[in-house]
């Protein structure tokens, strides 16, 4: 089963050079050849020139979290799509009871300010997959509306999706260190191009066991020597204008040059999230 990763968005160092990466992806293709699923598990990460989203930057922003005794953590990203509702993964969601998770908004930081709200419900796609995560896509629903200010504001979906080449903008607050599992507590925020399905795809076809990217999904690249390896999950890929949102983030190869990350396209499934969000 693949494991989805959060994107490191970062200023730092590679911890993981190109030939550990390398022999890891290598080790990871055997094992998947075994047991028939992706390697895109334990690859190795690095952290990169990616910088601190400016207050207010994305108000759509959703962190949520998993209720442990006084102190939920940080496990998924999502964006605020309407007063009761909140985009994010299926692959985020479908593992935890909607009731042990809580959704902040308002704040750049994990660590204080924020409005809190509890999430009541939460469904995922009916044909999520959780080998291949196709149709990764779910929403979740808070227990009162939500408070809207300059630093609280709905997501606007896109209608179609955008173009190889456009400029994209992903924010969260992924992995600084993979196998830390450290965690910044500053919102950041990383500028990507976008690549057509046959420019992902090309560059995935060594992998072993790789489905497509197809027109439920959107693919995007970072600079060369920028970007993560991972993303957070769950989180909003908008245009660069930062006014409409594109994608979901499902998935990516950790620590590996010239690998698009994959989400969900959000114009895809437009009809599905008004149709599961239009009752309050």
């Amino acid at each position: 089963m693949i494991t989805p990763y959060l994107i490191l968005l970062i200023v730092g160092v590679v911890i993981c050079d190109d030939a550990l990466s390398s022999s890891e992806i290598s080790d990871s293709y055997d094992e998947s050849n075994e047991s028939g699923s992706w390697p895109f598990e334990d690859v190795g990460t690095r952290i990169v020139r990616g910088k601190k989203a400016p207050d207010g930057f994305a108000p759509y922003q959703v962190s949520l979290r998993k209720k442990y005794k006084n102190e939920p953590y940080h496990f998924c990203g999502g964006s605020i799509y309407n007063d009761h509702w909140i985009l994010t993964a299926a692959h985020c969601t479908v593992k935890y009871d909607a009731t042990d998770i809580i959704a902040v908004v308002g704040t750049n930081s994990l660590s204080s300010g924020g409005d809190k709200y509890n999430v009541k419900q939460c469904i995922e796609h009916e044909k999520y997959d959780r080998k291949t995560l196709a149709n990764d896509v779910a929403v979740c629903k808070i227990d009162k509306k939500f408070t809207y200010g300059d630093k609280v504001k709905t997501t606007t979906l896109a209608e179609k999706d955008p173009k190889g080449g456009d400029k994209v903008v992903l924010t969260g607050w992924g992995y600084t260190n993979y196998y830390r599992r450290t965690t910044p507590d500053q919102l950041q925020m990383l500028e990507m191009t976008v690549l057509t399905q046959d420019e992902c795809n090309r560059n995935y076809t060594q992998i072993s066991g790789y489905q497509k990217v197809d027109e439920t999904q959107v693919c995007a690249l970072a600079k060369k020597d920028e970007g993560g390896c991972l993303g957070d999950s769950g989180g909003p890929l908008v245009l660069s204008d930062g006014k409409v949102q594109v994608g979901i983030v499902s998935y990516g190869v950790p620590c590996a040059h010239n690998f698009g990350d994959v989400y969900a396209s959000v114009a895809y499934f437009q009809d599905w999230i008004k149709n599961k969000t239009s009752s309050v």
